[in-house]
């Protein structure tokens, strides 16, 4: 074996003239030699890695680029046929001719080749036949050392009888020699024909471009010299950054997404990456490597240095996000000061941000989950608006990526009628400040009155956790309701109720007076089922009741809250908790109701007041007297209100006011009825949230007027019920019918059909009877003749 004199590996260099098809650069605009040199530059360092093994190889093999250059289109050379052997032998014979390279080798590009890629056994030196062709990507750097290992005369480790362990890069084991790799290329050195490679032929002048003079390649692992977001932006350009599958098995070690997070229209832009960081830190004395999350020694990494990361300085504060609807503004510091190496990342928030443009905008659903797919449909419709997705495979109707980790705050966009979207196909990040799923206590996740103040919104694609301040913190309500606070700016009044009740009973508990708010009455249902929370008004008319005569009788609110006191009120019967925000603009009263035998295991109830609130007063009207302990007038028969100055007991619905000439409900154009009921699609407190924000078959959502707009031949709110041609394209809302309505219609059908049913089967009867008697008379009865 050949050694120079003081007993080391002797040094070979490998002349290479790197060819890459466009189609491998994996860029959105690949324009310049120097992006796409930059990321082949770092490729190659790959390439260099297993090549500087000479503690295996026994040679110290240095890898020179002399040439670069990136086809847009292709020479007359080079034939892209997915059978690797002709464009091996087109790239062969038509750069025979021109320098004496050692090695040299494209990266195609070619879609679904039938090898990953080809070469000449042991050529290099050969100016006829020195070559080898790639076409898995120029980031996937396997294939191409594996291709130089044949240049450099190894076979197969199988073909050469290398069985494991004793494999390497010939043997399919994707990193390091065997024996056999290293006795062959051993062999075909000792022949002396390849003395290219102890001699540099490529004189300075003739590099191209000349700024590959200065360039060492360093023989590291791309995951061991860059992080995952520096890869990014080796390979897109500066503000990409690494972003894992969030529905995928060992999602560090497997494919990938480079993000564009600049502000502007592209935000969001995803590019997909079929394969891992080779090297990326995956856990403690690991990395990444062959798609697994490995130990150090399985990819044959000998004492690698390992380096805490530290933080940089924060950046600046950005711009809101949004001028309505939620939108954020953050800013960012970088684990880069300096970056971890197989050390986990920094400790520590990447981000501060803070919620912006609270108020939401016209149209803006109230409900989260809907406004969650009204921002979806919103982000499809920009990227299909910049050209980001094409418009002809998808619609901009959108939903959430995925309900796994961070796919909640990514989209999908819906595939246009016939087209099948790819596998792994990824479109974009929802914007900033969307509200998202996260884990939280049951006051926040039902928004009672008395929460914490926590909630989760999405922050460059990642679900966030902010606290009442908007902030990234962790300041919660006092009991007054100030973020923060120390319960000294209010009085906290709560009590309970103990008493067993008899069966079918009601009992007062306790009077709510005007200006109370964050208000709370509870028990645990599971121990009292049929216990009952109520409230009336000072005048005894029922609000939410459990049982009582009449058509008031309403106990479970669910999204459509009920409207008084000017406060909307929350019951959830079934968990035993009744809420209200307030303040209230009249007093309520709290009664008890017993339906069963269950005893009273023990019912609460929590308020805030003004701490002003023993001297409160006021004006009474038309002869009432003030109540101290209500805050409100008692008012004289006939006359009603908190002073005594409405002759109108008229209770309306979703915060419709009443008319005090005429003492009806003044419904708006989202309510009819006589105490203004929402009108279908509408719901909520005031009727202001749309009970759907989806269209189906091609339909568009207008969230102003909570309908689709459909496509001939469909029709119905949603577009779900194919028409006739003649059919309405679009649903209106603002002279549709009631839930009452509705109800009613169902109740018409169903006697109609009831007495129509009663008739047939009378009728039958006295036909069967008729037969009977006509048979024993030997009479017809068609044609009444014997």
């Amino acid at each position: 074996m050949k050694r120079n004199d003081n007993g080391r590996p002797e040094t070979l260099t490998i002349e290479d003239l790197l060819v890459s098809n466009l189609l491998t650069i994996r860029r959105p605009d690949p324009n310049t030699w120097f992006e796409n040199g930059r990321i082949s530059i770092k490729f190659i360092r790959n390439v260099q890695f297993e090549w500087s093994r000479a503690d295996v190889l026994n040679y110290n093999i240095t890898i020179s680029i002399k040439l670069m250059t990136f086809l847009d289109t292709n020479p007359s050379w080079y034939n892209a046929s997915t059978t690797l052997s002709v464009p091996l032998n087109t790239i062969c014979t038509g750069t025979e001719a021109g320098l004496a390279y050692d090695h040299i080798h494209v990266h195609t590009g070619i879609p679904n080749p039938e090898l990953g890629g080809l070469a000449y056994q042991s050529t290099v030196c050969n100016a006829r036949y020195r070559c080898g062709v790639s076409a898995d990507g120029i980031t996937t750097y396997a294939t191409t050392v594996h291709e130089i290992g044949h240049n450099m005369g190894m076979l197969h480790d199988a073909d050469r009888n290398c069985l494991s362990p004793d494999v390497g890069i010939m043997g399919g084991a994707g990193v390091g020699w065997s024996t056999c790799s290293c006795n062959d290329m051993n062999t075909m050195l000792q022949t002396g024909n390849h003395g290219c490679l102890w001699t540099d032929n490529i004189a300075d002048n003739e590099v191209t471009p000349a700024s590959l003079l200065g360039i060492t390649l360093v023989p590291e692992l791309p995951g061991q010299m860059n992080t995952a977001d520096e890869v990014c932006e080796h390979l897109y350009g500066n503000g990409f950054r690494y972003r894992e599958y969030p529905d995928v098995t060992n999602p560090t070690c497997n494919l990938y997404s480079c993000v564009d997070h600049n502000v502007g229209n592209t935000h969001g832009q995803m590019f997909k990456q079929s394969d891992s960081i080779t090297g990326l830190y995956c856990d403690d004395q690991k990395i990444c490597f062959a798609g697994a999350c490995v130990d150090w020694s399985e990819a044959q990494l000998t004492n690698p240095e390992v380096r805490a990361g530290g933080w940089s300085d924060w950046g600046s504060w950005t711009t809101c996000s949004r001028t309505c609807g939620r939108g954020m503004i953050y800013r960012r510091r970088i684990c880069n000061n300096p970056t971890p190496k197989n050390n986990a990342p920094c400790d520590g928030n990447e981000y501060e941000a803070e919620g912006c443009s609270l108020t939401p905008c016209v149209g803006d659903n109230s409900i989260d989950s809907n406004l969650i797919i009204q921002r979806a449909t919103e982000t499809c419709q920009r990227l299909i608006d910049n050209n980001i997705i094409n418009g002809t495979e998808y619609t901009a109707s959108g939903t959430i990526y995925s309900s796994l980790n961070h796919g909640v705050c990514e989209v999908l966009c819906e595939s246009s009628a016939g087209y099948t979207r790819p596998a792994l196909t990824r479109f974009g990040l929802i914007e900033n400040g969307t509200p998202c799923p996260g884990t939280l206590d049951t006051a926040d996740a039902n928004q009672y009155s008395r929460r914490p103040g926590f909630y989760y919104a999405c922050l460059e694609g990642y679900c966030q956790k902010f606290d009442c301040a908007n902030t990234l913190n962790s300041g919660v309500f006092d009991g007054c309701g100030v973020c923060n606070g120390n319960n000294s700016t209010c009085i906290i009044r709560e009590g309970n109720f103990t008493e067993d009740m008899a069966r079918y009973t009601r009992s007062d508990w306790t009077e709510i007076p005007v200006g109370a708010y964050n208000i709370e009455i509870s028990f645990v249902f599971n121990d009292m089922k049929q216990y009952y929370t109520e409230i009336f008004t000072k005048e005894d008319t029922p609000i939410i009741t459990s049982s009582i005569a009449g058509d008031s009788r309403i106990f479970q609110t669910r999204d459509s809250p009920i409207s008084f006191g000017g406060t909307l009120w929350h019951n959830d019967a079934f968990v035993a908790i009744m809420h209200a925000e307030g303040p209230l603009t009249e007093p309520v009263i709290v009664k008890v109701y017993n339906l069963g035998l269950n005893n009273n295991t023990g019912m609460k109830y929590i308020y805030s007041v003004p701490t002003n609130i023993d001297s409160c007063s006021g004006t009474c009207e038309n002869g009432g007297t003030w109540n101290t302990d209500m805050c409100a007038c008692i008012c004289t028969s006939g006359y009603y209100g908190s002073l005594c100055t409405s002759q109108c007991s008229t209770q309306c619905n979703n915060g419709a006011a009443v008319n005090e000439s005429t003492c009806e409900c003044i419904c708006n154009e989202k309510q009819n009825g006589s105490k203004c009921d929402c009108i279908y699609p509408f719901t909520g407190g005031y009727c202001d949230t749309c009970s759907f924000v989806t269209c189906e078959n091609g339909g568009v959502f207008n969230a102003t007027s909570c309908s689709c707009a459909c496509l001939d031949g469909y029709g119905e709110p949603q577009c779900k019920v194919e028409q006739s041609s003649t059919a309405v394209s679009s649903t209106t809302t603002s002279n549709g019918p009631s839930s009452d309505d509705f109800e009613i219609i169902i109740i018409i059908i169903v006697v109609v059909g009831v007495v129509v049913i009663v008739v047939v089967i009378v009728l039958i009867g006295w036909w069967c009877i008729i037969v009977i008697i006509c048979k024993k008379k030997k009479c017809c009865v068609v044609s009444n003749r014997c």
